[in-house]
């Protein structure tokens, strides 16, 4: 059990990774596991998605128990706030929802409807603008199972 008062007089000898292995590009089973508030990033508003990898192999390869990804949609709002349903508008969100067969005209939904749902993830690698070097590993398509 993690303690935080032990944590803060805790001391460590080793070194930590600067670094991340990415997720190699490619097609994963994953369920959606975590889904953050939406955000406002200048003036558009964003909303994170995070799904849990479940390969085994994947796991071995990378040498970890738990491989998340992030999905960031770019979400089309109207003056009041509310998610714009015209034309053209929000095709990110369409598509997850019709991955997850909530595209429904006429059919109540919301988006806590969507944790804990399975979908086929496309990851791409993409190297960061910030001269870094790193490379993110994001979920850059979604499909049914």
């Amino acid at each position: 059990m993690f303690d935080p008062d032990s944590f803060l007089q805790s001391t460590q000898t080793e070194a930590f990774d600067t670094k991340y292995t990415p997720i190699p590009n490619g097609e994963y089973i994953a369920v959606l596991d975590r889904i953050d508030k939406p955000r406002t990033a200048k003036d558009s508003v964003v909303w994170d998605l995070h799904w849990l990898i479940d390969d085994s192999n994947l796991k071995a390869q990378m040498g970890r128990e738990k491989i998340t990804a992030r999905q960031s949609l770019f979400l089309d709002v109207t003056p009041e706030g509310r998610l714009d349903v015209s034309k053209g508008k929000n095709v990110q969100l369409g598509k997850l929802r019709d991955a997850l067969g909530q595209n429904v005209p006429g059919q109540a939904w919301s988006p806590s409807m969507m944790q804990g749902k399975a979908a086929k993830i496309r990851i791409t690698q993409k190297v960061r603008s910030d001269g870094s070097g790193d490379i993110d590993s994001n979920v850059t398509g979604v499909a049914a199972l």
